[in-house]
């Protein structure tokens, strides 16, 4: 069960670039719909989070050349 739920939140992860549709693409299918919705929104968060630390990044560099 916890192997379907991570292996449907990544595939929605992957193949949605909106949260949203991710999101209802997570939730709409025959199996632990809870669980997967869960797992994709701490995908999103990681992916968001790290997003924004490449970007501060890439800003502190500007300033050091």
């Amino acid at each position: 069960m916890a192997e379907e739920a991570l292996a449907i939140a990544l595939y929605c992860a992957l193949k949605e670039k909106e949260f949203k549709k991710a999101l209802i693409r997570a939730v709409n299918h025959d199996g632990d719909s809870d669980s997967t919705r869960s797992i994709y929104g701490n995908i999103y968060l990681i992916i968001l989070t790290l997003i924004r630390r490449v970007d501060s990044w890439n800003k502190r560099r500007k300033y050091i050349r």
